[in-house]
């Protein structure tokens, strides 16, 4: 066990790949999920994306849409950083001050699939949001949750907050709409 964790103090920043500890983490964030948002959103845990190896960590469907969520867990302060210059914005994702932007574009697969789904069955107007969650990730004093890229970066307390801060849809269509998505993407496990 010491030796694990001293590999994890040495590790540079770089996300649990033993399959226990990421189960652990999704979990962790599901339950947190569940407990408070309650009866006001419905959320679903790993979902395989059809024709892929691709897994989707938490779908929810909520008043204000359905949020694509990938469960993060890095060591280390997340920020939102410009390398742009003078005169050129380029914002980046930097976790421990390393540049993990990437992170950010690998959720576009995952959230078109989730889109193409909805207009096939007829819901195309649904919006359809994606957030990086970090789970014990460090954040300044003064730290809020930003979009890059059209990806929400948050902690779950402050992403539990954005999917209640606006209605697109009427309650009572969260159930429909999280049964059609359900089915369409089916448990991973």
């Amino acid at each position: 066990m010491p030796s694990k964790l001293v590999a994890r103090f040495f590790s540079d920043s770089v996300p649990s790949n033993d399959g226990a500890e990421r189960v652990q983490r999704e979990r962790r964030l599901s339950l947190h999920l569940q407990s408070e948002l309650g009866t006001r959103a419905v959320v679903l845990d790993d979902r395989k994306l059809p024709g892929t190896k691709c897994h989707i960590d938490h779908l929810l469907v909520a008043p204000s849409g359905v949020w694509v969520i990938d469960a993060m867990e890095y060591d280390g302060r997340v920020e939102r950083r410009d390398v742009g210059g003078w005169f050129k914005v380029d914002e980046r994702l930097y976790v421990a001050g390393k540049d993990r932007t990437h992170l950010v574009d690998g959720i576009d697969r995952q959230v078109i699939a989730v889109e193409n789904i909805l207009a096939t069955e007829g819901f195309e107007g649904i919006p359809v949001h994606a957030a990086l969650c970090f789970v014990n990730s460090e954040w300044g004093w003064f730290a809020k949750p930003f979009s890059l890229n059209g990806v929400w970066v948050a902690w779950p307390q402050k992403l539990t907050e954005l999917v209640l801060d606006w209605n697109a849809i009427p309650n009572t269509e969260v159930d429909r709409l999280a049964r059609v998505v359900g089915s369409r993407l089916p448990a991973a496990a």
